[in-house]
């Protein structure tokens, strides 16, 4: 083998070595950037899963609130619907009493909400026509026996109203209608009915 053949192969064998070692190394960085980007998609994997999870917590919280809510809406409302009903039946209640505790009611009414003494009672025209002289004789009689003034007169006018009663006087107007009473009454006792009933 002459020298250059010699150089030739030493020169083949190197360059065989330098892109052997240059092989090796693109391999080694590549192994190694393949690792990072193979580690940072676990990590945004599991960054993702975990942000999904909590997504999906929220949303479940979200669901479970909704529902929760709609339950409470839905049992306030059962119970809105009982207290309207008891208190509709108080106001039937009290429409059909038997005629002596009816006209004993409107006379209590009458003694106990006049001011004066000298108002006007009105009441519908039914109860003015069957009971109105008798209701204001019970009035003033129990004011008198209170020791307060008892010159309540039966109006000449009706009211539009189902049951109880207004006084007048030229100043003023008092309001015992059952609708009105028991609208105030529902004020005052719903907390304690609603503990009565549901309790």
């Amino acid at each position: 083998m002459n020298g250059i053949e010699k150089i030739l192969d030493k020169l083949q064998a190197e360059s065989q070595a330098e892109a052997e070692a240059i092989l090796a190394k693109a391999k080694a960085e590549a192994d190694a950037i393949t690792a990072r980007f193979a580690k940072q998609a676990e990590q945004e994997k599991a960054a993702a899963m975990e942000k999904g999870k909590k997504s999906a917590e929220e949303r479940q919280d979200r669901l479970i609130r909704a529902a929760e809510m709609e339950s409470k809406k839905t049992i306030l409302g059962a119970k809105q619907a009982v207290l309207d009903r008891a208190f509709s039946q108080a106001r039937e209640k009290l429409l059909h009493l038997p005629r002596e505790n009816y006209v004993s009611l409107l006379a209590s009414l009458a003694a106990g909400s006049a001011g004066s003494g000298e108002e006007a009672v009105v009441l519908n025209a039914k109860d003015r026509k069957e009971l109105g002289e008798q209701v204001v004789a019970e009035a003033n009689r129990l004011r008198t026996e209170a020791g307060k003034t008892g010159f309540l007169t039966l109006s000449g006018e009706t009211a539009d109203i189902d049951g109880g009663l207004l006084l007048r006087d030229t100043a003023s107007e008092v309001n015992c209608t059952f609708e009105t009473l028991l609208r105030l009454s529902r004020e005052e006792l719903a907390g304690q009915a609603a503990a009565i009933l549901f309790d």
